[in-house]
């Protein structure tokens, strides 16, 4: 057994205590555990196990991803720009430029996650890259309403008409996610990998802030999240379904 697998399996065990502990401590006590550092924490540990459970291409393919996502915030922050007036808190500190590092992990996360998804369907190049777009955005729809407010993550400076969310928002989550997309197939042209860490980290995100949506009574938000998991679970079979023994063995000799 080598460090990476043992790593592997190290993270894959606290990122399902940290889930449920996250879980938990919404469900029944409406607050987050460890406050701003279990925040940060937790999404530098999902982001790191999904990055070691790709190959290198994908490691490479998903920091990009992430990098990009994250200058699109800083644009934002400073300019107002792609999403609207918002500023970040200093619950997931530190920041730079106004914007979490860990943004970074955030973004690559999600697109990683909505990479698995997109195996799913055989669709030509640009289609891929309007459904991944949409799929984000809806995920933006889920996670944005609990994250601003009882997460207290960032504070919106103008509100707008979606739980005092501005839906240009949601327009500018579209258009980076296709530039991601986009720039996913033109630099590497290459199919997704199977990464099934990267599938089960992105749907526990889903079921952590969907849950979360319905306790702090965002209804909509939380319809939105268990329909996206519910359409995950009928084109994968399941999770336990998406991966081969023979598949793990694979990814994670690489």
């Amino acid at each position: 057994m080598n460090w990476r697998k043992v790593t592997i399996r190290i993270l894959a065990a606290l990122f399902l205590v940290m889930l449920c502990g996250a879980i938990a401590s919404h469900l029944l006590w409406h607050q987050a555990p460890l406050q701003g550092f279990g925040s940060s924490s937790f999404l530098y540990l999902a982001g790191g196990l999904v990055l070691l459970a790709a190959g290198k291409q994908e490691r490479l393919q998903l920091f990009l991803a992430g990098l990009t996502g994250f200058i699109a915030e800083v644009v934002g922050v400073q300019y107002g720009w792609l999403f609207g007036h918002y500023r970040y808190t200093e619950v997931l500190a530190p920041n730079w430029l106004g914007t979490p590092i860990v943004m970074i992990f955030a973004w690559l996360i999600l697109i990683g996650y909505v990479r698995q998804i997109l195996m799913r369907f055989r669709l030509p190049t640009g289609a891929g890259i309007v459904l991944g777009g949409l799929w984000m955005t809806a995920i933006d729809l889920l996670i944005d309403p609990v994250a601003a407010h009882p997460f207290n993550f960032w504070n919106w400076l103008h509100a707008g008409a979606y739980y005092g969310i501005p839906l240009r928002n949601f327009f500018g989550w579209f258009c980076v996610s296709m530039v991601i997309f986009s720039a996913d197939k033109l630099m590497f042209r290459t199919q997704a990998l199977e990464n099934y860490l990267a599938h089960i980290v992105g749907l526990g995100i889903i079921v952590l802030y969907t849950l979360c949506a319905f306790t702090y009574g965002y209804f909509v938000a939380g319809v939105v999240g268990l329909g996206l998991g519910l359409i995950d679970l009928i084109l994968a079979g399941g999770i336990t379904g998406t991966v081969s023994l023979k598949s793990v063995k694979e990814r994670l000799a690489n």
